[in-house]
């Protein structure tokens, strides 16, 4: 997938006068940052760093958020939302993800504790000439700042038929992030989408936000078909992968040859109304051989299956096996599927 061109101009610009390779050695330094997890200073610190940010990130996490809200777009058509809040929004990655979707919105708060981002933020909607730009609000928040000391009521000051928080939980404390996952549920009218690496780490995150969700009566739309435990072993986290196309930018900052990257993420998605059902979901790479298919699904009682079709007994199915399902999609029933 690509990012909108308007997008892709919009960076460039912002980007102009800074040479490529000297982003290299600040997305090497974000890289490890994040790879190492919550420390005490902010990740991006610096304006070069949030440059390399949205030269070598924000193309991918813009494909991630693209696939997720089209989920909630596919199975929720009749219901679009009016209002966005994004806590985290870095420069508003999420924003051209949902604009993307949704020409409902008539509301859009992004909260970020960065003043560099929200600046950088502002800079890529000016310069695109962005359709929302006269609804987008930018405001300060600091959710490093939550612990289990604060009441379990705080709330954001707005709420919004849909919130979303992405890469936000592995910057904070563990008091923190349950704090925040609180936080972002009660301020939801609708949906709440929680984002994080595809890593055990970041699934291990997405899992506990999980826990804590359910016991406020959350109903799990995604990636789940239903709300009992996950089934995987424990050598297994639950990802998924988006392909993007790198842009100019991402090869020269990430010194890459490859016209692409593949993007590992967790995911969750949460409602305040029971979701349409599904059978399950495609949890791997499908097994597609001369003479069979298979796919494993985690299916709608949380349960890990395997359906194989053979060539010779079952064309029909093997075919549909074969061609229609890829790691990640959401199976309403067997003979048709809906990818996120």
């Amino acid at each position: 997938m690509q990012i909108p061109p308007s997008l892709r101009a919009a960076i460039d610009e912002t980007l102009n006068g800074h040479g490529f390779g000297e982003l290299q050695p600040d997305f090497q330094q974000l890289s490890a940052a994040y790879a190492r997890g919550r420390g005490e200073a902010p990740f991006v610190d610096s304006e070069k760093k949030v440059l390399a940010y949205i030269a070598t990130r924000m193309p991918s996490i813009y494909v991630v958020l693209r696939a997720i809200l089209g989920e909630i777009e596919s199975r929720f058509p009749e219901t679009p939302p009016r209002s966005l809040i994004d806590v985290g929004a870095g420069p508003g990655t999420v924003l051209w993800a949902a604009s993307q979707i949704w020409e409902t919105l008539c509301t859009v708060r992004l909260f970020d504790h960065s003043a560099l981002f929200r600046n950088v933020g502002q800079r890529l909607v000016a310069t695109s000439g962005h359709h929302l730009k006269e609804i987008i609000s930018w405001e300060e928040l600091d959710l490093r700042t939550q612990s289990l000391s604060l009441p379990a009521s705080v709330s954001l000051p707005a709420s919004a038929d849909l919130v979303t928080a992405s890469y936000v939980l592995g910057e904070l404390s563990a008091p923190a992030q349950r704090t925040t996952v609180l936080s972002l549920w009660a301020a939801t009218d609708r949906w709440l989408t929680l984002v994080e690496p595809g890593t055990p780490d970041g699934f291990r995150r997405i899992l506990e936000a999980r826990s804590l969700l359910l016991e406020q009566g959350a109903h799990i739309v995604a990636p789940c078909a239903a709300a009992n435990d996950c089934p995987l072993p424990a050598h297994r986290w639950c990802h998924f992968t988006r392909r993007v196309e790198r842009t100019r930018a991402q090869r020269a900052g990430k010194a890459a040859t490859l016209g692409f990257e593949d993007e590992p993420y967790s995911f969750l998605i949460c409602s305040k109304i029971a979701p349409p059902p599904i059978r399950g979901r495609v949890l791997s790479t499908p097994t597609v051989l001369k003479h069979e298919a298979s796919i494993e699904l985690c299916d709608n009682e949380n349960k890990l299956t395997t359906i194989t079709a053979r060539k010779s007994s079952t064309p029909a199915r093997y075919r549909e096996l074969a061609k229609k399902y890829r790691w990640g999609d959401f199976v309403t029933e067997l003979g048709e599927t809906d990818p996120i």
